[in-house]
């Protein structure tokens, strides 16, 4: 993924080929997305959350190719993903999980749908406004997104491994 993230980052080499950097990692992002077989999601919160990420690259990827439709499908996929998380998990990558909501915030609002932008825009920044606050705190041990009650994962084998 770090190689597809370096690409979208590039400034076109070729101004006749503007998007050749990013439709490559698309294709390094899209493969990623695709390796990950069903029965690996169905067992592990940590691969839900792997293919969320992903989903929310390909979204800004096509978004700075300037295919917002697919943009914003890409994002919706990974909110999916993400709400299919548990609670502990997603406050873990909850700095992911509000580039997703402002994503499609953004994608609505350029698109004059505000109404429907909001709910998503107001999510994000609940999202940074809970950060802030848990840095803020006069704690020395203050976890940034400490686990509420009830939050605890229970992780699987897989799991285990991959963290």
């Amino acid at each position: 993924m770090k190689g597809a993230i370096v690409l979208m980052c590039k400034a076109a080499t070729d101004i006749t080929k503007p998007f050749a950097e990013k439709y490559e990692a698309r294709t390094i992002l899209e493969t990623l997305a695709h390796e990950i077989q069903q029965e690996w999601l169905d067992k592990s919160s940590v691969m839900r959350a792997v293919k969320a990420l992903i989903y929310n690259r390909l979204g800004q990827n096509y978004y700075d190719a300037e295919e917002i439709s697919e943009s914003e499908r890409q994002m919706q996929k990974s909110l999916e993903l993400w709400n299919q998380v548990p609670k502990a998990l997603r406050l873990r990558f909850s700095h992911s999980l509000q580039d997703v909501y402002n994503g499609i915030g953004i994608v609505l609002a350029n698109r004059e749908n505000n109404l429907e932008a909001l709910p998503y825009l107001t999510k994000a920044m609940e999202t940074y406004e809970e950060a802030i606050k848990a840095c803020k705190s006069k704690e020395k041990k203050a976890l940034l997104f400490p686990p509420a009650e009830g939050t605890e994962i229970e992780l699987t084998l897989l799991d285990r491994y991959l963290l």
